[in-house]
């Protein structure tokens, strides 16, 4: 075959390939653009998506735990089943939510049974069993936890969250929040502007034995089914494919034809149930018919293109074959010998670039590497492959890209860049220290074509800098800081440098003294012979000496100690002279302090009026007081010398109870009460031990005060506290004693009412009143005489109505690990107590139980009853007397408590907690509570078995109540009517009384002898009463909570509350929280009779 021939196939075929492989290429370029649109769209699908979840979804986790904990009414009303109001309190939050987001889509109750409690979105459908159509329901019902998730429902697809409610720690049911999936589709449609749809994975329905779905628009595979998409969308036009059976969560269908376009389908298993499982997912289909109808435009011209190509490549080299033949014969032997030379050369400057242990790079003008060497690349752990041809920004962070780029700029414009040695973050992570020189290169033209740059780590340079830099602004630092003056100066004595005390002392500046004479500066007006100072500088030897205010040629004029260390180098050459002037004026100052403050000392222990001494090992006096001199020096003798026991007591021996011999053996200080006869008074001796650095003792500091006066002072202040006692006692008669005469004044009223005044019971029933209105001024009496204070006085109360408050507190605070088992005898009787007080008791006892089982499961065990108290149980008793006692026992079943630490208990700060956890004062405040009311407390305890607290406190005896009576008026002047009242009392002889004075006047009356059942019946028929009639202190409700609690139903109900004695509820008080008129025990039925109109006419 000729040459021609062979070159013109060659050429040929080599064309032909250049063709195909740009058309390969320009098709390879189309389906990455596809690809790179199909990541981008499946990356935004993904981001939005999870915001939208991490926005909507999750934030309801939230919201309906505050649904919960905000609002406890809709929690009580869930657990008393009241759907009504239920109903009435969730409905308002319900439409709230729904305003905020328009796919929040349902509030749900459910039972236990499985059955729906309440919807709140649909209030009439309820009572149908749904928990074995809900797994989610279902499950919690058995597990009892909260759970969120994915789940299909009625009317589509939901995210729910479901929370168990619990009542006093039993299951009570369970609370739904449900959001709409159609929120993720709808926010996509309108953030990516794509076609979208939900599908749900029909393999979970089959898994979860759930039946097929009625709502589903399409199946578009064999698991998959489309969820509410309308018939005339696109995904309508899906056809049935294979290759949607992908087990991928995320994967595409490209290509899809739908009436005459294409699509690529992203589809995105995204979510899953509560169990994790893969539950539904997201479709979207865009639109590439443009980039296709590229594509294919592409084709069509290339391969036209191509064509003529060859057809002109094969004519041209017919026709010019010879020539271009001879021409390219010359030319390739001139450039194999170009090409060996610059080889040579080559491989001569790559060997000497390799060989250098510094960075060496180029680059071209758009900052692409051309050349790199060995250390180049090791410094960057990369390989010459990855770094020759890419730019910084392919290669290495944003910000380290940006800054190698700026220094590119730079050595182009300016013709040279040099980098400041700064730290830098190395590739290892390192911290590192480059210096950096780039300088452009040009072509024969001066025209720049790149950079050339070469990069030395200079670290250990840098770090030698910086520590030589921080050493010497350290030192600068250091001395500054120092108040003494500090001077370095050369063997010549010229100033090196000083510190800002020196310059203060100089009143000289760093810029006029530095390389100055010593003596120039401290001594600037001269001297005719050298001083201490200088001398010592001339010696160059290490010396310390000390120059007085006066002494001549002192640089500061005030006393000063100078120190003078000679520096020396590492051949023990002097090389400087280092020198500190510290200033001992403050010193001296110190010194005249300390002599003031002992003759100030002296003064002051002279003047205590306590008698003071000072004594020795053998009680021998060493120094006395002013106080203790006038008082026992006699005939002129001095107290100094003699001992203790002879200068009191005129004794030759220690007396049986000195403190002294105490505080000698323990080593600790004692006190005690010591009655000195010969002078007729009474001392209150401390002695305490004065040891000496070893720990021995040194001395005795003995402080004798005189507490005649103050015993004499003691026993009058018993003496009133025992006149305030039966004042406090008489006030405790009041309550059920005004009850008493509420009854028996009633119905001697309405017996006299009904009596004509000829008959001969008239007048008994008249003389009956008398009686009563006699007894109550005298309870008037009573308690004007016990009203000494408004606050924390004693009155008459029922200790289990505290108790009951009390636990009320408890119950809040204790964790569930620590159960109350209560036995509290409701009819025991009254105390004389204050209530604030006797809670305060209670509330120390169990605290004190509580952090004795605080890390284990226990009980609290409280019993209240009434006892009659012998003389033998009281034996040594002194302030208790047999009797009736309310007896309050407080056990737990803790540590318990050895006999050592049941001895100190009730001392004051005594405590066995840790530090910060307790002050050591509740048990003694417990005490001083009891002791005050005349009560007593006795302890049980035993380490691992417990502790029994038992507070004996003394019972109240007939206890009477206040108010006076008035004048009976004429009952036909009683106002009547026939409104409905509601009467509340725990008398029922009250609520008898009252009932048919009300009768008779023609209202229509309803009784509650029980304050709670009273509530109970008011909830469920709020307007069934026009009034109600209440007293104030009831066992259960009492009557201001029965005022709170009818209020919040009825607003403006009118309330009339009436007390026999309260030390808590006063006529101001009650009307301000609501009730309309105040009564106070006994009440005439004509003043009753009058309140209740003008209660209904108000």
């Amino acid at each position: 075959m000729r040459t021609e021939v062979k070159a013109t196939l060659t050429v040929g075929l080599i064309v032909a390939f250049l063709c195909f492989s740009f058309l390969f290429q320009g098709i390879s370029q189309h389906n990455r653009s596809i690809d790179q649109l199909t990541k981008d769209a499946g990356d935004k699908i993904d981001q939005h998506v999870a915001g939208a979840q991490g926005f909507s979804f999750s934030l309801y986790d939230e919201r309906i735990q505050s649904f919960i904990e905000i609002h406890p009414q809709i929690t009580q009303a869930f657990i008393e089943r009241d759907r009504d109001q239920l109903m009435l309190l969730s409905g308002p939050i319900f439409n709230r939510l729904k305003k905020e987001n328009p796919y929040f889509e349902n509030i749900q109750f459910h039972l236990p049974d499985g059955t729906s409690f309440l919807r709140v979105h649909e209030p009439e459908t309820f009572g149908d069993s749904i928990a074995d159509k809900r797994p989610m329901v279902q499950s919690v019902h058995e597990e009892q936890l909260p759970i969120s998730g994915c789940e299909l429902g009625l009317h589509g697809n939901y995210y729910r969250i479901i929370v168990p409610v619990f009542a006093d720690g039993i299951y009570a049911g369970a609370v739904e929040f449900g959001i709409s999936m159609e929120m993720i589709t709808d926010h996509l449609r309108r953030t990516i502007n794509l076609p979208t749809a939900s599908f749900i994975d029909q393999r979970w329905l089959i898994q979860q034995s759930l039946p097929p779905i009625e709502h589903s628009n399409k199946q578009i595979s064999n698991n998959r089914l489309l969820i509410n998409a309308s018939p005339d969308s696109l995904f309508a036009h899906i056809p049935d494919m294979e290759n949607m059976e992908s087990n991928s969560p995320i994967f595409h269908v490209r290509d899809l034809t739908i009436n005459d376009r294409h699509y690529i389908l992203h589809i995105h298993t995204l979510f899953s149930d509560f169990n994790g499982m893969p539950y539904c997912g997201i479709i979207a289909a865009q639109d590439i018919t443009d980039l296709v109808a590229s594509k294919r435009l592409f084709l069509l011209q290339t391969l036209v293109t191509c064509v003529g190509l060859l057809l002109l490549t094969l004519l041209t080299l017919h026709f010019t074959f010879g020539k271009m033949i001879r021409g390219m014969a010359q030319e390739t032997e001139r450039r194999k010998d170009a090409e060996k030379t610059s080889h040579s050369t080559t491989m001569f400057l790559k060997s000497l670039i390799e060989s250098i242990p510094d960075l060496i790079f180029s680059k071209d003008q758009d900052g692409v590497y051309q050349v790199c060497n060995r250390s180049f690349t090791t410094f960057f752990n990369k390989s010459q492959e990855a770094m020759l041809g890419h730019t910084d920004h392919e290669l290495f962070p944003e910000e380290q890209a940006k800054r190698f780029i700026a220094s590119d700029r730079e050595a182009m414009e300016k013709g040279l860049f040099r980098s400041p040695r700064l730290w830098h973050q190395g590739p290892d992570g390192s911290q590192i220290a480059m210096d950096t020189i780039k300088i452009p290169f040009r072509n024969h033209d001066g025209q720049i074509l790149g950079i050339i740059g070469i990069s030395r780590n200079v670290t250990d340079n840098k770090k030698t800098e910086d520590a030589l830099k921080n050493a010497a602004k350290q030192w600068a630092t250091t001395i500054d800081a120092s108040d003494d003056a500090i001077f370095l100066i050369d063997l010549n004595q010229r100033l090196l440098r000083a510190n800002k005390a020196f310059y203060a002392m100089t009143g000289t500046a760093p810029e006029t003294t530095l390389n100055t004479l010593i003596q120039d500066i401290t001594h600037p007006e001269g001297e005719k012979t050298a001083c201490a100072l200088c001398r010592a500088h001339e010696s160059k030897q290490d010396t310390t000496l000390i120059m007085e205010a006066d002494t001549t040629g002192n640089p500061m004029g005030r006393p000063i100690q100078a120190t003078i260390k000679v520096v020396r180098d590492l051949d023990d050459q002097p090389v400087s002279i280092f020198t500190s002037l510290h200033d001992l004026t403050y010193q001296r100052q110190i010194e005249d302090q300390i002599r003031s403050s002992r003759d100030e000392w002296e003064r002051t222990f002279h003047a205590i009026t306590d008698l003071i001494t000072i004594q020795d090992s053998e009680m021998r006096i060493l120094k006395a007081n002013q106080a203790a001199r006038d008082l026992l020096e006699k005939d002129g003798k001095s107290l100094i010398g003699q001992t203790c026991y002879q200068a009191f007591r005129g004794q030759d021996l220690p007396c049986p109870d000195c403190p002294g011999l105490t505080s000698l053996t323990e080593g600790k200080t004692c006190s005690e009460i010591i009655e000195h006869k010969t002078l007729n008074k009474l001392f209150h001796v401390t002695i305490s031990p004065i040891f000496d650095p070893s720990g021995k003792i040194l001395h005795l500091a003995h402080v004798a005060r005189d507490i005649t006066d103050q015993k004499k002072m003691e026993q009058e202040l018993f003496q009133a506290h025992k006149m305030d006692a039966i004042g406090i006692l008489s006030g405790g008669i009041a309550h059920d004693f005004n009850n008493i005469l509420t009854a028996i004044i009633g119905f001697a009223e309405i017996a006299r009412f009904n009596t004509p005044p000829e008959d001969p019971m008239y007048e008994h029933l008249e003389q009956i009143l008398q009686g009563g209105r006699r007894a109550a001024d005298l309870v008037k009496q009573i308690l004007t005489f016990s009203r000494k204070d408004d606050e924390l006085k004693p009155t008459p109360l029922s200790p289990h109505l505290i108790i009951k408050e009390a636990l009320k507190m408890l119950n809040a605070s204790l964790p569930k690990t620590v159960s109350i088992h209560q036995e509290i005898d409701q009819d025991c009787g009254m105390i004389m107590a204050d209530s604030t007080r006797i809670h305060q008791l209670i509330i120390n006892l169990c605290t004190n139980a509580f952090h004795a089982m605080e890390n284990e499961q226990g009980t609290i065990t409280i019993k209240l009853q009434r006892k009659e108290v012998t003389a033998e149980e009281l034996a040594g008793e002194k302030e208790c007397t047999p009797g009736p006692y309310i007896v309050l026992t407080i056990s737990d079943t803790g540590c318990g408590m050895d006999e050592k630490t049941r001895a100190l208990i009730f001392d004051p700060y005594y405590t066995t907690k840790e530090m910060g956890r307790g002050t050591g004062l509740g048990l003694s405040v417990t005490l001083g509570i009891i002791k005050q009311y005349h009560g007593l407390i006795r302890v049980e305890s035993a380490p691992g078995a417990g502790s029994t607290f038992t507070v004996y406190l003394p019972a109240l005896v007939d206890p009477m109540l206040d108010d006076k009576s008035t004048n009976i008026l004429a009952a036909t002047n009683m106002a009547t009517g026939s409104e409905q009242v509601m009467l509340i009392d725990d008398e029922r002889s009250i609520l008898a009384m009252q009932q048919t004075v009300l009768n008779y006047l023609g209202y229509k009356v309803t009784c509650f002898n029980d304050s709670e059942e009273a509530m109970e019946f008011f909830t469920t028929h709020p307007d069934q009463f026009d009034l109600i009639v209440t007293d104030q202190t009831m066992p259960k409700i009492t009557g201001i909570e029965v005022i709170h609690q009818v209020l919040k139903l009825r607003p403006h109900m009118p309330i009339i509350i009436s007390t026999g004695y309260s030390s808590i509820l006063h006529k101001e008080e009650a009307l301000s929280i609501g009730a309309r008129i105040f009564l106070r025990k006994p009440v005439k039925i004509e003043v009753l009779a009058a309140a209740v109109r003008e209660a209904l006419d108000g």
